[in-house]
């Protein structure tokens, strides 16, 4: 893959519409950016170590999937509800409140997330981790043994207009006028053409599904996950 094609893929994935964002986020000048782009190159290690949910062999070589989610897990015990939660053993340095979210109000995720702020049951900090809207539980096992439930996930809203194939989501999927579900998983493209998607799990007792694009909702590309024990 193309370098400028991964410095896209990172200007959508973090946010950014503009070079002098990114490159203040990377803690270099604007120069110092437009000479990477100019010469198709620059330096994966400093892009991992302010992004170290980025996989490092996507940055390298273009391939595999963009996250790594292994290397994006927080195993931390159970602490009181009116406090923080956080990994103990982590400098506490670049954190970022996350909200966590109590989506069994019905809500959908946009409304939750943009128009109430009364479902908030917690925070999370989690250490060098890029801007989040929020995180809620897992409540279902379609990506066990990844995720359990009862795990948290973080995750950022993101346009259907910048999907990356192969990366896992957390997806708003309508069932009629007044309802809808949510869902994680894989997001690969669908046979049926570029006006279906296919959506796949990590448990094998789940099967493969193409729904039309047009279903979504909305979707959330996964950035983190917790485990509470």
């Amino acid at each position: 893959m193309d370098k400028r094609e991964i410095f896209n893929k990172l200007m959508i994935y973090l946010g950014f519409k503009k070079d002098v964002e990114l490159a203040r986020f990377l803690g270099i000048s604007s120069q110092t950016l437009s000479n990477w782009k100019s010469r198709n190159t620059y330096k994966p290690q400093l892009i991992h170590k302010k992004c170290p949910e980025i996989n490092i062999e996507w940055l390298l070589t273009g391939n595999g999937p963009m996250l790594n989610y292994k290397n994006s897990y927080f195993d931390i015990k159970k602490q009181k509800v009116n406090e923080p939660i956080y990994n103990r053993d982590s400098s506490n340095e670049n954190l970022h409140n996350i909200p966590l979210y109590n989506l069994d109000t019905g809500l959908g995720l946009k409304d939750a997330i943009f128009n109430s702020k009364n479902i908030i049951t917690n925070y999370i900090k989690i250490p060098n981790l890029s801007n989040c809207d929020g995180a809620i539980y897992v409540r279902n096992d379609s990506m066990y043994p990844l995720f359990k439930s009862g795990d948290i996930i973080a995750f950022k809203i993101v346009s259907k207009d910048n999907m990356f194939w192969g990366e896992m989501y957390l997806i708003e999927i309508v069932i009629d006028e007044n309802n809808s579900f949510l869902t994680i998983r894989y997001l690969q493209k669908s046979e049926l053409g570029k006006d279906s998607i296919k959506l796949t799990c990590e448990n094998p007792q789940y099967e493969p599904q193409d729904i039309p694009l047009e279903k979504v909702k909305t979707l959330a590309l996964i950035r983190a996950s917790i485990r509470l024990y």
